[in-house]
């Protein structure tokens, strides 16, 4: 539904109305990183690994859970997944899913912003992913014309005012 901080075209998707207008109403559609639904099938899992981003936590929130059998690890304490019930770690230690139940395992995951950043810190990185993403459009769109792009993305105003607070 969204990635590095932006909507994606399944956010418009009228099947997931109710879980955009969530979003909307709980201010979670101004996420740093990503809004999607992540389904782990039964006998399957995430080897041990980390985010490396310590400027999020992320939220998991149980939609379709196995009974038994579904967890995940970080920094070696293990919990289970529940339908309806959120867990919220910090993905810059490691961590790691198992599904070893006998059916899928559906969460919404979400990334929030760590409660110890600054607006200027939030405001800093939420332009860096969006330059990011521009620049990723534009010069993979026109690869010849890099240099005219990056000089236009780096104009004061290219990002909004409160982007603008930066320079």
């Amino acid at each position: 539904l969204m990635a590095s901080g932006g909507r994606t075209p399944a956010f418009d998707d009228p099947r997931n109305a109710a879980l955009n207008r969530m979003l909307v109403d709980t201010c979670l559609d101004d996420c740093p990183r990503s809004v999607m639904i992540s389904r782990q099938e039964p006998g399957t899992g995430l080897p041990m690994h980390s985010d490396e981003l310590n400027f999020v936590l992320t939220m998991h929130l149980g939609m379709e859970v196995p009974t038994e059998g579904a967890w995940i690890e970080v920094a070696g304490e293990r919990r289970a997944w529940a339908a309806g019930k959120a867990l919220v770690f910090d993905s810059s230690f490691q961590h790691r899913t198992v599904n070893e139940g006998k059916s899928a395992r559906d969460i919404l995951l979400i990334d929030v912003w760590h409660p110890e950043l600054t607006e200027v810190e939030r405001d800093g990185i939420s332009w860096l992913y969006r330059f990011r993403s521009e620049w990723l459009a534009k010069t993979l769109a026109y690869p010849w014309d890099i240099k005219q792009k990056l000089r236009a993305l780096s104009r004061p105003g290219q990002w909004g005012r409160r982007a603008e607070k930066m320079y």
